[in-house]
């Protein structure tokens, strides 16, 4: 015969077991859920990098790195250059192909300067058809070597999409660091000025700095 006192006993350890069960699914529930916000806040993260279309860096985080690398450059005394690519006449491919297949071109440009320029550079779209490197640890010589091997490149790539190719060039502009007291803001401004001056000398050509040669 079960007694008064050990009834209660059991009935108190029965009910310790189910709520010790209840606690261990909802602390594992919580564990779930935060590695779910962990995983969704590092996608975010990476989102807010990562340009959409594209895969590569995007515009601010191009100047996020830039901004440290520069100070780093200066302080360890590093050979530091920004090369600008812009893919002419982009406005025409997407008028004669559409939107879809000038998409398609961005993709597959910015894959094939990936795999040229594998760990020499950071690279990244800066918006529209225009694309940024910047190079760490590469001499000003070989940074327009480099450049000018990707541009005959691009000249001969046949991009296909739905059935066509379609091929294109780009013109470029070079700017290597060679003062202690430039910033990006005034080192990004003379790649873009070269890079006008590639497009004003008709495109599909090389533009650098007077101040990095």
């Amino acid at each position: 015969m079960i007694t008064w006192v050990e009834y209660h006993r059991n009935r108190y350890q029965n009910e310790s077991i189910a709520m010790y069960h209840a606690l261990s699914n909802e602390k594992h529930q919580l564990q779930v859920e935060i590695k779910k916000g962990t995983f969704l806040e590092t996608e975010l993260s990476l989102m807010a990098q990562i340009d959409g279309l594209t895969g590569v860096y995007n515009r601010r985080s191009f100047w996020d790195i830039a901004h440290k690398e520069i100070e780093r450059a200066k302080r360890y005394h590093i050979p530091l250059s920004i090369a600008l690519i812009d893919i002419d006449n982009f406005k025409s491919i997407n008028d004669t192909y559409g939107h879809p297949a000038g998409d398609s071109v961005l993709k597959t440009l910015s894959s094939h300067c990936l795999k040229t320029i594998r760990g020499s550079a950071i690279f990244a779209r800066i918006g529209g058809e225009e694309f940024a490197f910047l190079f760490l640890h590469v001499t000003p010589e070989n940074v327009v070597d480099k450049m000018e091997s990707l541009r005959k490149e691009i000249e001969e790539l046949s991009m296909n999409y739905e059935h066509q190719t379609i091929s294109c060039t780009v013109s470029i502009g070079i700017v290597s660091m060679k003062e202690q007291t430039e910033t990006l803001e005034t080192l990004y401004q003379k790649a873009d000025t070269c890079l006008y001056q590639a497009k004003h000398k008709g495109r599909n050509s090389i533009y650098v700095s007077a101040s990095s040669r």
